[in-house]
């Protein structure tokens, strides 16, 4: 037996499908408003943590190595000063860990060191002249001079130590900012 719809019932189911419809349409749209929202905030979110990754890399960093068991230190121990520059670090053998007292301290200019010293951890030093260990850390704002007998004025920042840094004429002191 075949059954006849009328208009009424094709009405009722119509008007059900347009609602649902709508109801489909509504949701749609307050999640897609719901996405683009979430899309702008990532956005705003991951510009800002590009733009302080990108200022803080384009700052160099600085390290203060403890250097012992060194054959040729008659202390024994002393601190190795290393200021990123370029693909190597200029370093300067330091008796102590500069304080902002401002009071200076002997600073031997050494070779430059490899950037891996300014990574954290210890490690020995090649040829058996000790052990290297990072004690502080952080970056610096300034330029380092062409010419390594120029006087060094750099300002440490955003790590273990903050100070103006002068080294000159064998020299090193750490100021107050």
């Amino acid at each position: 037996m075949v059954r006849q719809v009328g208009p009424s019932f094709l009405d009722g189911w119509q008007q059900a499908i347009e609602t649902i419809a709508k109801l489909v349409l509504e949701v749609a749209i307050w999640l897609r408003r719901g996405q683009v929202h979430k899309k702008r905030r990532w956005q705003n979110y991951s510009q800002r943590v590009g733009r302080l990754q990108l200022s803080r890399r384009s700052m160099p960093r600085y390290a203060l190595l403890r250097h012992t068991r060194v054959p040729n230190d008659p202390n024994g121990c002393h601190v190795d000063l290393l200021l990123e520059d370029g693909t190597a670090c200029r370093t300067w053998r330091l008796p102590d860990v500069p304080s902002t007292n401002g009071l200076k301290q002997d600073a031997i200019p050494l070779p430059d060191h490899d950037l891996t010293w300014l990574n954290p951890g210890s490690a020995p030093v090649s040829g058996g002249r000790g052990w290297a260990e990072r004690i502080r850390a952080g970056r610096y704002q300034g330029e380092l001079p062409a010419n390594k007998r120029v006087p060094v004025n750099v300002t440490l920042l955003d790590g273990d130590l903050s100070g103006h840094l002068q080294i000159a004429e064998g020299q090193c002191c750490l100021l107050k900012l």
